[in-house]
């Protein structure tokens, strides 16, 4: 794809700004393209009139309903865009969590919820993903996620139809990946793990189709209304504001590298 129309609104990169840009401009279609082109289409916390106007755009440019939500189909029309990963990471599935909310619908799933396990890889030499499926098979413990993942391997710890206990307030729509790591790192060392993130990129991209979820970040607003999308345990403290609820995976975790890795996995 062509960097021209990024350039003729005045920046370097395909962006959300850029789009806006040429939106603001009048140039409605170009804008729409170019936010389909973009690798930046997280729209983060953007859900605001102007991401909404450029979400309508390029919808009606592909006949879809001009919602202005990024639905199952909007993100599934965006996929021609994305980078493509070959690699694929296997999933160990040795564990058995003992607590859990009952079965459901996979379609009843809105959201994967990612947390941070506060602790890594340091110190823990058969890995810290392991060392998690332990202590759900401890009923002392009073929590499962479905999956956790280290620096080496993705371990699954509950089945996705089972309800998991890992985000009060909002386990029911919702399931769990624990990453070794804390919520006071900052972007540069979340970055420095990228196996890690690549691999958490693996599981969402793995389950979006089958439960139903788009490739894209929903934040507490977001959850509150009960959209779609991927979220961390701190937006489910803040949509639900649960006293003394936790804030991970923090502020420095760079969930845009996450999703946009993972758009190219379920290519």
């Amino acid at each position: 794809m062509s960097l021209k129309p990024a350039r003729k609104a005045g920046l370097k990169k395909w962006s959300y700004q850029a789009a806006k840009k040429l939106a603001d401009k009048s140039r409605a279609e170009e804008a729409a393209t170019l936010l389909a082109e973009s690798s930046d289409v997280t729209l983060a916390d953007k859900m605001d009139t102007p991401a909404r106007v450029l979400v309508k755009h390029f919808q009606t440019l592909h006949g879809l309903p001009a919602t202005g939500l990024f639905d199952r189909k909007t993100a599934r029309l965006l996929k021609p865009y994305m980078p493509k990963v070959k690699k694929r990471y296997r999933i160990g599935e040795s564990w058995h969590a003992v607590t859990h909310g009952g079965i459901r619908s996979l379609k009843s799933i809105r959201n994967p919820i990612v947390h941070s396990m506060e602790y890594d890889q340091t110190g823990k030499p058969d890995g810290s993903a392991e060392a998690l499926g332990r202590l759900s098979e401890s009923r002392s413990y009073g929590a499962s996620p479905h999956y956790g993942i280290d620096d080496d391997s993705i371990q699954q710890y509950l089945p996705l139809r089972f309800v998991g206990w890992h985000a009060q307030g909002d386990n029911q729509t919702t399931y769990g990946i624990e990453l070794a790591g804390y919520a006071h790192w900052t972007r540069k060392q979340w970055l420095s793990h990228g196996q890690m993130l690549d691999m958490c990129a693996f599981v969402l991209a793995k389950n979006a189709e089958k439960c139903g979820y788009p490739l894209v970040r929903c934040n507490a607003t977001g959850l509150r209304h009960g959209y779609r999308g991927v979220s961390t345990h701190n937006d489910v403290t803040v949509a639900f504001r649960i006293a003394g609820g936790h804030t991970d995976p923090g502020p420095g975790f760079p969930m845009d590298f996450v999703l946009a890795t993972a758009r190219g996995f379920a290519r």
